[in-house]
Formats: C-alpha cells, sequence, structure tokens
C-alpha cells in the first residue's frame, strides 16, 4: 500500500514507476466477508478516525490500517478496525507487533503478537 512517504520524487529513479503503481487501497475477498488493506494517513495525521475508516470501507467486514504504527483492534461496529503495529524496530511503541487474522465463512478472529 503506499503511504505517506510513497512519493516518487523521494524514491530512486529506477523504483519511481513501482512507487507509483503502488495502490492506495486494497480489498480482498477472504471467507466470510472482504478485508480492506490501506494506510491510514488520509482518515487523520495522528489518529486516523475509525469512523472515517468505516465510511470508506462499508461493504468491509474489517479495515486494517497502518500510519501511527500503534496496535489498535475496534471490534464495537463493523468494519472492525485493525492497526497492527509496527513489525520493524522504527516507533514500536512497546516493541514489534504483528497481528494474524483467522477467517472462516462464520467468524473471524484477530490476534496480536509481540516477540
Amino acid at each position: 500500500m503506499a503511504g505517506n512517504n510513497d512519493r516518487p520524487q523521494s524514491w530512486p529513479a529506477a523504483e519511481r514507476a513501482f512507487c507509483r503503481s503502488l495502490p492506495r487501497v486494497a480489498h480482498l475477498a477472504l471467507p466470510g466477508g472482504v478485508l480492506a488493506v490501506e494506510h491510514g494517513h488520509r482518515h487523520g495525521w495522528t489518529r486516523p478516525s475509525h469512523h472515517r475508516l468505516r465510511r470508506a470501507h462499508p461493504n468491509a467486514r474489517l479495515v486494517v490500517y497502518g500510519h501511527t504504527h500503534r496496535r489498535a483492534l475496534d471490534t464495537r461496529l463493523r468494519p472492525w478496525v485493525v492497526n497492527p503495529g509496527a513489525a520493524g524496530r522504527t516507533r514500536t511503541h512497546g516493541g514489534p507487533s504483528m497481528a494474524i487474522l483467522l477467517a472462516c465463512p462464520r467468524r473471524w478472529w484477530v490476534r496480536f503478537f509481540r516477540p
């Protein structure tokens, strides 16, 4: 997904075409629903709005975003909104983390992991 730092002019000349081809949003059909993925910065700079993310993806069952590098799991409404955190070394807010989605036709689960 294209993020706020994915500007072609910031990339090496040989990789600029690839940068321009990065999608802003992706939708993936999974058993039981659609997963929507986007960077999240267009829905609030310091705290992307879960309401705005839900409104942008009304047909999704789950919206995954990043940008803040802060883990979040909001299952109060549909679609659910998840930020898996940061898997690398930068701005991990408590250490690297990741999320795993288990998607079955009738039920979905999200589990967070930290090393």
